[in-house]
């Protein structure tokens, strides 16, 4: 992100970003969306089978004192702090629409949009271009 930054300078030209912070993003991957991701990837057939099985069927139980409720199915998220968690949700969210003028940067759960342009106001007339559909 920053060798654009120092490239658009180079050249005279103005970057302009949108941070994206989703709040619990792990916890709101559909992840069902996310399994037909993982088939459209067209990624070897041993590898999406493992991360079809880390998505489905996963169940948590409460403790309280000694006691414990009955499971109960998770029907969203990925599990936080898992080594798979971060790829998971990249894949999730590859296909932000962008146009030509911009760049996607992603980071666990954090994404960055970059655009330079040869003009500063750009960004201004052209607002959609570092918006997201």
């Amino acid at each position: 992100m920053t060798e654009i930054i120092k490239q658009g300078w180079s050249e005279s030209k103005d970057t302009g970003a949108v941070f994206l912070d989703v709040a619990k993003a792990f916890d709101k991957v559909w992840t069902n969306g996310l399994i037909y991701k993982l088939i459209q990837l067209n990624i070897p057939d041993a590898l999406t089978k493992l991360l079809i099985s880390y998505l489905s069927d996963r169940k948590f139980k409460v403790r309280v004192g000694r006691s414990f409720c009955t499971y109960k199915n998770i029907k969203a998220g990925i599990a936080q702090g898992s080594i798979l968690a971060p790829l998971c949700y990249n894949i999730f969210i590859n296909d932000i629409p962008r146009t030509s003028r911009t760049q996607l940067y992603l980071f666990a759960d954090d994404t960055a949009i970059l655009s330079t342009a040869k003009y500063h106001y750009y960004p201004q007339r052209h607002p959609t271009t570092l918006k997201p559909t």
